[in-house]
Parts: C-alpha cells; structure tokens; sequence
C-alpha cells in the first residue's frame, strides 16, 4: 500500500433528505469521492480540518475516501486535475494519482510521531535532537500547523479514545493519565477541539465511534 495512505473509508446515506455528518479532527486529509443519485462522480481534497464540524451530505448519496496520513503534502491541484474520470470504485487507479501528487517526508513523519507520544513538546523536540523553535520552523514550513498544535490534538485524540476503550474510569483519571493539568483544562480542551465535553462524549456512541477510526495520535491510546 502506498505508504502516507491510512486506508479507506465508505458511507452511503440514506435516501430522502440531507444527511448533517458529524466531521471531528483526525490531523489527516483525504481525498474523498461523491456519487450522487443521478451517476455521477465528484471529487474533493478535504483539508485537516483545526475543529470539529458538522456537514451536509447529499441524499442517497453514496462516498469513498482515502485517508493520507498527518504531515502528507498534496498537490491539490494536480490531484484533482486527474479525477475527472476516476471511477468511485476504482481503488488502484486512486491510489496511483495519490502516489503522483502526495509526500510524506520522512522527518516530519518522524516529528510527528513524536509529538503523539511525548508529555510535552519540548520533551519531543529533546528526544528529537532539536530545538523546540526548529522543531516549529519545520513543522510549520511542511504542515503549516505548529508542534503546540499537533501535542494538543493528539493528546485530545488520545483522551477521547481511552473514554471509549474505558468507559468506567472516572474522568479525574483520564485527565492525570492524559497529562491535563485537571479536569476543567481537558473540558476546555475537549470544548475548543471538539465542540463538547468529555461528559458528553461518553454519552454519545457515534460520535466516540468516529474518533476511533485511524487518524493522528491513535498509537498512544491507553489501556490498564
């Protein structure tokens, strides 16, 4: 497999009315294709995304992505330029055109790996050989997000992810064992990444399931 692709994805939506999707941020872009009920196909790039967000889907309408892993440069244009007779379920050909107009460098691959498992982003940049402002010239110069942005939403993820995989630890626990300060700072976190609390979450199985699907920080998930 082409090595910055995660992997696939499908989803077909129901028939009769607009379906309203609930997008959370997985530090990934994807190339996402869109089969409408009259046949034909549209593609689109679906930039990393800083906050959760909710879009309208077509009714009846039946998608197809291809999710790139964090840190993957795509020549938009290019790519798209070459969809205008991709078939839906044309995997290898999609996978071709992403191999022509994606990278993935190597160092910040490795950057980013360490910014998922490291408490701090100066402990990454240390275990990295670098400095903290190198590491953020880099980062930024590549992935035009910052390392304080890529520590925070893994760290988000990764707190979201162990709520699903344990469901009765107290939320006083999750948060020590997630590095927040206290509860309240990863409600604020959670709030501003996602768009509710780690309360509301746990009650919320769609949208705990969404966040466990492959995306950026997923090898730090925490179990006892």
């Amino acid at each position: 497999m082409f090595r910055p692709l995660l992997g696939t994805w499908q989803h077909r939506c129901a028939a009769g009315a607009q379906e309203q999707a609930w997008i959370p941020p997985d530090g990934c872009q994807d190339l996402v294709g869109i089969a409408l009920p009259g046949g034909s196909v549209q593609w689109h790039v679906y930039a990393l995304s800083p906050q959760a967000e909710t879009i309208a889907l077509p009714a009846g309408a039946r998608l197809r992505g291809f999710r790139l892993a964090p840190g993957t440069q795509v020549n938009t244009e290019a790519l798209l330029q070459r969809t205008h007779t991709l078939d839906l379920d044309d995997a290898p050909r999609a996978t071709a055109l992403l191999a022509d107009t994606c990278m993935l460098h190597a160092r910040v691959e490795e950057s980013l790996q360490a910014l998922a498992q490291a408490p701090s982003v100066t402990q990454a940049a240390r275990s990295l050989g670098v400095s903290p402002r190198t590491l953020e010239r880099m980062l930024h110069r590549h992935t035009a997000h910052t390392p304080a942005f890529w520590r925070s939403l893994a760290r988000v993820r990764q707190t979201a992810r162990c709520l699903a995989a344990q469901p009765h630890w107290s939320l006083a626990e999750v948060a020590a064992l997630h590095h927040w300060a206290d509860q309240s700072h990863m409600n604020l976190a959670f709030r501003h990444w996602l768009g509710c609390t780690p309360r509301q979450l746990q009650r919320d199985p769609q949208r705990l399931g969404l966040l466990l699907q492959s995306g950026y920080g997923d090898q730090r998930l925490i179990t006892p």
